[in-house]
């Protein structure tokens, strides 16, 4: 009798079985001869037949046991330590930004914080925390705005411009 000598990252549940299982993904056996799989922790994840588990990467995360694989993290969040079991926010008005259909920043899979961009509307000019402001254009400043100028008042200064020329004349 006896089991088999199976090699770490399969196992014998039974005496006298014939052959050795793999320890399907999200569980893993370290040592050869074991009668069961271990589960992987909260924050790690393995393939089938492993012999242990890997800690998730910065900017993925595991949020249970026994996963087959770490999951990257959403749009809009950022994980910047490994071994995690959720992401994090970023900060009020940041985010990924999207620009026809082209994505920019914390766009899935984020490390960083600085990864999370002003949203569209939102800056962070003369901002001294994380988050972004409302652009107010009434209050921008010479240099600063970044807006093109209307039709409406291009209009409005072509109107008096040619008033004046007309009064002067």
């Amino acid at each position: 009798g006896g089991r088999l000598p199976c090699a770490a990252s399969t196992y014998t549940p039974f005496e006298r079985q014939t052959s050795c299982i793999d320890c399907p993904a999200g569980n893993y056996s370290d040592l050869p001869a074991s009668t069961f799989c271990k589960t992987c922790l909260p924050g790690s994840s393995s393939p089938q037949k492993a012999s242990q588990c890997t800690a998730c990467a910065p900017g993925t995360y595991a949020k249970s046991a026994g996963m087959s694989a770490c999951t990257l993290c959403e749009h809009s969040r950022y994980q910047p330590g490994g071994s995690a079991t959720s992401c994090i926010d970023c900060p009020l008005n940041r985010g990924a930004r999207i620009i026809m259909g082209v994505c920019s920043g914390s766009c899935g899979g984020s490390s960083a914080k600085s990864d999370c961009q002003c949203m569209a509307g939102f800056t962070d000019f003369g901002v001294d925390t994380d988050e972004c402001a409302a652009v107010s254009w009434e209050e921008a400043k010479m240099g600063q705005s970044t807006a093109c100028a209307s039709v409406e008042n291009l209009l409005t200064v072509t109107l008096s411009a040619n008033t004046a020329l007309t009064t002067a004349v």
